[in-house]
């Protein structure tokens, strides 16, 4: 299985979670505390079972650890800054904002980690951030004045967040197995989580 198809089969599953969150967080749960505390238990556990069999290589230095640390609260702030707009607004209307993260990847990825960008690739950026435009301000005869323009810059940050985090995450991946690098996120979200009213 290619890295194509890989990404293409996350993207469907993150989309799936995306649905469920969201229908739990609107419909299901009380609170965003009430959703949040089971999860980072989850976390929390997986995150240690990471720990346990897959130590940290040796001598791999004090900074791509740290580049995983801020690439995992990068992550953690992404995701709260998203939970909060998917309990008001359709997710329908709010991932694909949150997908508009592409841009700002391709944007980081040249200068910081030396990524070549092709004119194809920045067409297909264009074309993803376009589309996600068209869905975001397409408005329904019976939708009042607020739509998603109340969270929209929540929105629009919690994407610039995934992208920073994601290129952080492919730097300290360099240094580190899959299984280090899965640890750090899963942290950041658990400890938060506790404190979340």
């Amino acid at each position: 299985m290619d890295w194509a198809t890989i990404a293409i089969i996350s993207t469907a599953l993150m989309g799936v979670a995306s649905v469920v969150d969201s229908h739990l967080l609107s419909r299901r749960l009380p609170s965003m505390r009430a959703f949040m505390f089971p999860v980072s238990f989850i976390h929390l556990f997986f995150a240690t079972l990471a720990i346990i069999f897959y130590p940290m290589p040796q001598g791999i230095g004090l900074l791509p650890v740290l580049v995983m640390v801020g690439s995992g609260c990068l992550r953690t702030a992404a995701i709260f800054l998203m939970l909060y707009p998917l309990r008001k607004v359709e997710v329908s209307r709010v991932i694909p904002i949150i997908y508009t993260s592409p841009i700002f990847v391709t944007l980081l990825a040249a200068p910081i980690l030396g990524e070549a960008v092709g004119l194809l690739s920045w067409v297909a950026v264009i074309i993803v951030v376009m589309g996600a435009v068209l869905i975001t301000v397409e408005r329904h005869p019976t939708e009042g004045s607020g739509g998603i323009g109340g969270v929209f810059f929540m929105l629009f940050a919690s994407s610039v967040c995934w992208a920073i985090s994601d290129i952080m995450r492919k730097y300290g991946l360099d240094f580190m197995s899959y299984w280090n690098g899965l640890a750090y996120p899963l942290l950041s979200w658990a400890g938060p989580s506790w404190q979340y009213h």
